[in-house]
């Protein structure tokens, strides 16, 4: 019996090993991807001021176990970060520090510029790149003025991951992200994304690439009608704060019929996505396409211990320089998107209301999209981080 259970168990070896063979053979070969969207630099494991909040993110401690649990089923995985790494009040203090040596110990390999990047300008961006930047950053139709900047960002790269595949990425932001990078301060965005796009897929499988990722900070309607147009490209992720298409896979066909997958995930560190992609013979096979999205919000996921504690240092020199009382809220406020940008919110006349005075003005008025923090705060004194986190842009005061 203990000799047939043997038999049975090498037939079942050489059965695997032959079934490996005929896949490869056969020209078959599966590339995945784990992708990071818009972290903006949510780190902290309890973000936010208001305990039901702060029961319900994970932040950067928790992406990190995310990660290392995605990759148990796929040790190879490519892991990217589709822009908007930064933002807000550790952006300012800590200059991309913090951020980028969380990607760094939670295995990103590739990332790509944003527009939250430039919020400080290109000299706060420059600094960030030449001294925290350990992994290509990706600006494929971006260009600057300062050499400097310009050498320390990639156009193109092609990445071998551990099964010894080649896999080529490039980065694409929309002409309609100008205001936001501030193009004409030394920056410029090319808006031909489908000629960039083509000739990028081109170069890329002439220097040996089995597989074409692209990043973009597009929305999805862009990216879709960019994988009808260019034949090539074996994936598309939206690092664009897009909600109407969170966590969605869409399969486009372009041209010669060429299947590219589609996906635009969530803003503010809230999810991540592996993507399983099979190939075959360099030809994506729609119905052999996965995605796994998981969610940090209640994720029940231990931490990671190591993202913890860096996040935890940097944490704690922030509450010593501005951990001080600044006021109150008399009430309950809301700062989530949805509410801000959607309907009256209080948080909108307070921010607005202070302007009229500073310039003898009659109106005060504020663009919804600049209140961010995604938070609800309780009834309760007002620190000075939670205020740095609602407006964390320097955008100027008009007026007219």
């Amino acid at each position: 019996m203990k000799r047939a259970a043997v038999t049975l168990s090498v037939l079942a070896l050489m059965a695997v090993v032959g079934l490996v063979a005929w896949w490869k053979l056969g020209g078959f070969y599966t590339v995945s991807v784990i992708n990071v969207f818009n972290l903006q630099s949510r780190l902290a494991t309890t973000s936010g001021y208001d305990p039901i909040y702060k029961e319900m993110f994970g932040g950067a401690a928790v992406l990190g176990a995310a990660i290392r649990e995605l990759k148990k089923g796929r040790p190879a995985a490519l892991v990217t970060a589709s822009g908007d790494l930064v933002m807000g009040p550790w952006w300012h203090l800590w200059q991309g520090e913090p951020e980028f040596a969380v990607a760094g110990l939670i295995g990103v390999e590739a990332g790509m510029l944003g527009n939250h990047e430039f919020n400080l300008g290109p000299d706060h961006l420059k600094k960030a790149l030449a001294d925290f930047a350990r992994f290509p950053v990706l600006a494929s139709n971006i260009s600057f003025d300062d050499r400097d900047l310009a050498a320390l960002v990639k156009k193109r790269v092609i990445l071998t991951n551990a099964d010894g595949l080649k896999i080529g990425l490039f980065s694409l932001v929309p002409a309609a992200l100008s205001a936001k990078i501030k193009v004409g301060e030394g920056i410029s965005i090319d808006p031909d994304l489908a000629g960039i796009a083509e000739r990028t897929v081109r170069q890329r499988k002439n220097e040996g690439a089995q597989a074409i990722v692209l990043l973009t900070h597009a929305c999805i309607e862009d990216n879709l009608r960019l994988a009808g147009q260019v034949e090539g490209i074996s994936l598309i992720v939206s690092g664009d704060n897009d909600r109407s298409a969170e966590g969605g896979l869409k399969l486009v066909s372009g041209p010669g019929g060429w299947p590219t997958a589609v996906v635009a995930g969530d803003a503010g560190g809230g999810s991540l996505a592996a993507f399983d992609l099979t190939l075959h013979r360099g030809r994506p096979v729609p119905e052999m396409t996965v995605i796994k999205t998981v969610s940090l919000f209640s994720s029940g996921l231990k931490p990671d211990p190591r993202s913890e504690a860096l996040v935890d240092g940097f944490a704690g020199r922030m509450d010593e320089m501005l951990n001080r009382p600044l006021g109150f809220f008399a009430t309950a406020v809301d700062t989530r998107r949805d509410y801000v940008r959607r309907r009256p919110a209080p948080i909108r006349d307070l921010i607005a209301h202070p302007y009229r005075p500073t310039i003898n003005a009659d109106i005060g008025v504020i663009n919804a999209g600049g209140i961010r923090g995604h938070l609800l705060f309780s009834a309760a004194p007002i620190p000075l981080p939670p205020p740095l986190e609602i407006l964390p842009f320097p955008n100027p005061l008009l007026f007219t």
